[in-house]
């Protein structure tokens, strides 16, 4: 497992943390759990966050591209290169998983993210996944698989 570059107060935070949580109630770790999954919003509000937020992330990925092509000049062509070996140091455990689970072996950490999310983030996985249906119908000019939209509509008279 790759290591992450943290200051020695960040680990001693995480520690902290981790020690913390080995002692506390599971009934009471649970309940922290709960209140860090659903926060104080509403679930139609976190829906339409997720909604909104995708295709905001969808063009931070593709300036992320761009700076790594080096189209934004080579001083963000550097950032883009630190930025994307830092994330490919902190993807490496599920990356590793991912090959495992292709060849039949237990992939523990990605079970665990997908029983999380589905239990606690519905609201925000559904307005993720409308945010991206939303974007790739813009990015796509209108089309739908190999049809093209109709151009034009009748306005509905109530």
């Amino acid at each position: 497992m790759s290591q992450l570059n943290l200051d020695i107060r960040s680990k001693q935070n995480i520690d902290k943390f981790i020690q913390q949580t080995k002692t506390v109630n599971p009934q009471q770790l649970d309940q922290f759990k709960d209140n860090f999954a659903h926060g104080n919003k509403a679930a139609w509000q976190r829906f339409l966050v997720g909604a909104y937020n995708h295709p905001l992330t969808w063009w931070i990925g593709i300036i992320q591209l761009q700076m790594q092509m080096g189209l934004w000049g080579f001083k963000y062509k550097s950032v883009a290169a630190i930025r994307a070996n830092k994330l490919r140091q902190i993807t490496a455990p599920l990356r590793k998983e991912i090959k495992g689970g292709l060849n039949g072996e237990p992939m523990p950490i990605i079970t665990n993210i997908i029983k999380y999310n589905i239990k606690h983030r519905k609201a925000d996985i559904l307005g993720r996944f409308t945010g991206g249906a939303f974007t790739n119908y813009a990015s796509t000019g209108g089309r739908m698989g190999n049809k093209a939209l109709p151009t034009s509509a009748k306005i509905l008279k109530q």
